[in-house]
């Protein structure tokens, strides 16, 4: 087996190439002179052979995080394996590669903890495997037996995926949420999806609050612990570069009736039909704001205290006649961002 996992995790614009090099070096170099070495002694002493390398499934999705080099160097990994399964497939050397997700191992602990960096981590992670849980190593062990064994002689050249269903999911393009509003409360919504591993929209059509937001929204990354490159956050001017097919929109304009009418009015029309759409308003009635919109049924009302991101609660408000098949859609998208509910 041969296992080597090391990341610098880095933005290409501002990664120094020594980082590059230096997770170049241990994942793909390495792995390449171990392969070589255990090759050439099995196909000397004619030993019908088998290896394993380790890859991930990042080796097959790219990454949010600044994971430039880490993608890259799993996707050569990949590569290695299909290559030298077909190269020493006539030796009777069968090659073969693991790929998983998130795994407890000394790296991850701090994933696993309960401190707010290793929660919003989870939290990421989680929204992703259909499963709901994060890999433990008794998951890699039986894989691992597999193909290192007889039971694996015809299977060669093959990335073998334990990630809890994570890359049959494909929810890395799946999962989008939209802010409308980039002031405080927006962008603390905002940070509390992104770290729940949404990717973010904000639109903010004031130039200069657009403008300080990115800087805001790095000072309540630092106050929280969060990582900055693990959040997926773009901010747009106008109501239009909301994804069509987000699954919530959150509304915190100010309040004003008939800004929120014309906002509801727009996003009814832009967004997909299962889109859920929400005011965070605290003062204006619910039913008053959804009579914008022609598919009133979708239009819930979601108050978040403030700081959203520290009080774990929210606050869900129906309008008149609503469908409550939107309500359980829209408490399921608030409990995946770590909240709980009063209604």
């Amino acid at each position: 087996m041969i296992a080597s996992g090391f990341n610098k995790a880095g933005f290409i614009h501002e990664m120094a190439y020594e980082d590059w090099q230096g997770v170049m070096d241990a994942n793909v170099r390495g792995a390449w002179f171990m392969a070589k070495s255990v090759g050439t002694y099995f196909i000397e002493q004619k030993v019908k052979g088998k290896v394993l390398l380790m890859s991930s499934v990042r080796g097959r999705h790219g990454n949010i995080s600044g994971y430039t080099a880490y993608c890259t160097s799993k996707g050569a990994t990949d590569a290695l394996t299909r290559v030298l399964a077909t190269e020493w497939a006539k030796y009777g050397i069968t090659v073969n590669a693991i790929a998983p997700t998130v795994f407890r191992s000394k790296l991850t602990a701090w994933m696993f903890g309960d401190d707010e960096l290793g929660q919003a981590t989870r939290a990421r992670s989680l929204a992703r495997i259909p499963l709901g849980r994060l890999g433990e190593v008794e998951d890699l062990i039986g894989m691992a037996i597999y193909l290192l064994s007889p039971a694996s002689d015809f299977c060669t050249g093959q990335i073998m995926y334990v990630d809890g269903g994570f890359t049959a999911a494909d929810r890395m393009t799946q999962r989008k949420a939209a802010v409308v509003g980039g002031g405080r409360m927006g962008l603390a919504i905002a940070h509390l999806f992104a770290t729940a591993g949404r990717q973010v929209t904000v639109v903010e059509p004031n130039a200069a609050i657009s403008a300080a937001a990115p800087e805001r929204l790095r000072s309540i990354s630092h106050a929280r612990g969060t990582a900055e490159s693990a959040l997926s956050v773009m901010f747009v001017a106008d109501l239009g570069g909301v994804p069509a097919d987000a699954e919530i929109v959150i509304e915190a304009a100010p309040e004003y009736l008939e800004l929120k009418s014309e906002i509801f009015a727009r996003l009814d029309a832009h967004c997909a039909p299962e889109t859920i759409l929400t005011t965070n308003t605290s003062a204006i009635p619910i039913t008053r704001i959804a009579a914008a919109a022609t598919h009133r049924e979708r239009v819930v009302g979601t108050h978040f205290w403030n700081p959203p991101y520290t009080v774990r609660l929210v606050e869900v408000v129906q309008a008149a006649r609503r469908r409550r098949p939107r309500s359980s859609a829209r408490w399921r998208c608030s409990r995946r961002s770590g909240k709980n509910r009063c209604t």
